[in-house]
This record gives structure tokens, sequence and C-alpha cells, in this order.
């Protein structure tokens, strides 16, 4: 069963974790949107996210999705931070 959130505790991959408010965003020194969480996680985990809903939507947009904790690797060991991925079926557009 998925948590229902997560505070900024350890996050531990494979975690999942249901309707998690994201937003559209500018990152210094990038050219697409990115996307990151609104509450519940540190603002700079980033969201692995669609492109077409990142590029076709304002930044700033927000979203509700179901993540996962997800890492990296590189020859079998953990490359890089954590971060989320977004469900893409779970995906909703906030007005």
């Amino acid at each position: 069963m998925a948590k229902k959130y997560k505070t900024n505790h350890q996050l531990i991959i494979g975690d999942k974790f249901e309707d998690i408010v994201l937003e559209t965003f500018r990152d210094i020194g990038t050219t697409r949107p990115r996307v990151r969480p609104v509450e519940n996680f540190d603002p700079n985990i980033r969201v692995e996210f669609p492109v077409h809903l990142r590029e076709e939507n304002p930044v700033g947009t927000r979203f509700k999705a179901n993540v996962k904790v997800s890492q990296k690797t590189r020859e079998g060991e953990p490359f890089g931070p954590p971060y989320l991925v977004a469900d893409v079926n779970s995906i909703e557009q906030l007005t």
C-alpha cells in the first residue's frame, strides 16, 4: 500500500506515495521546465515527469500524481541523488 505523504525524512528507494502535489518551474541554467514537489518533500528533489505535460503547460502549473522513489545506478552502484518518478496513469492537472 502506498503512503499518503512523506515528510523530509530519508527517502527509501521503492517507496510509493499517493496524491503528491507537483509543479512545473524553470531551473537556473535549463531550457526545459522541470517538476518539483510542492509540499511534504524537499523542494530540491526532482521529479521524472512526461515532457509533453511540462512543455504544453505554463510554468507554475500544478499536478497531482502518485510517485515512487528511484535512483539511477552505474555499474550496479547508486549514482546521483534519489528522485521521484510520477506514475503517468495517476497524473491529474489541478485548476
